[in-house]
C-alpha cells in the first residue's frame, strides 16, 4: 500500500492529478501483489535428531512432494510428537532413566544376536526362516530403542550443561 501511494503521488506530481491513480495501479500490476509467505519447519529423523528450516511456501511444497506420503501424513506427525513427547518425559525422570534404557537396549540386542544365530544355524529351513522374519522386526525395535536412548540422552546431557552454565560453572 506505501509503495502504491508513493508511486501515485509521483504520478501526480509528474503529471498532473488525473494520473495518480493509474499510476499506482500501474505499479501494483507490475510488482504484484504476491505476498512470500515463509513456513517453518521441522525434520525429525529416525534416530530422533532433527532439523528446523525456515523456507518460503513454493520451496515447502517441492520438499513435501519429494518424500513419500506416509511421511508427510497427519497420523505419522501425530505419532511422532507422541514419541518427542515421551522422550521428553523420560528426560524429565533424570539421569536413573539412562540405566534403564540400557538395560533395555542390551536386552534387545542379545534377542537380535539370539535370533541371528538362529538364522544362520537353525536346524530346519523352517526354523531358520522363521527366525528371519521376526529378526527384521526384532531388529528395527532395537533400531528404534538405541534411538530413543540415545535421544533421551542427549536431552538429558543438554539440560545438565544449561543448568551448569546457569549458577555460573562451565
Amino acid at each position: 500500500m506505501g509503495r502504491s501511494a508513493l508511486t501515485g503521488i509521483g504520478a501526480a506530481i509528474f503529471t498532473g492529478r488525473h494520473a495518480a491513480l493509474g499510476g499506482a495501479i500501474l505499479d501494483y500490476r507490475f510488482a504484484g501483489d504476491e505476498t512470500i509467505e515463509t513456513v517453518a519447519g521441522l525434520i525429525v529423523f529416525s534416530d530422533f535428531s532433527s532439523l528446523v528450516f525456515g523456507c518460503d511456501a513454493a520451496h515447502y511444497e517441492k520438499l513435501c512432494a519429494l518424500m513419500p506420503p506416509e511421511v508427510v501424513s497427519e497420523e505419522h506427525a501425530e505419532g511422532t510428537a507422541e514419541q518427542l513427547g515421551r522422550i521428553k518425559r523420560m528426560a524429565d525422570d533424570g539421569p536413573r532413566v539412562l540405566a534403564e534404557m540400557d538395560e533395555a537396549v542390551a536386552k534387545a540386542q542379545k534377542t537380535v544376536d539370539g535370533m541371528t544365530l538362529q538364522a544362520e544355524e537353525g536346524s530346519s529351513f523352517a526354523e531358520r526362516d522363521e527366525a528371519r522374519l521376526q529378526l527384521a522386526g526384532l531388529s528395527e525395535q532395537l533400531h528404534d530403542a538405541k534411538a530413543m536412548s540415545n535421544a533421551v540422552r542427549q536431552l538429558v546431557a543438554s539440560r545438565n550443561q544449561d543448568r551448569m552454565k546457569g549458577i555460573g560453572v562451565a
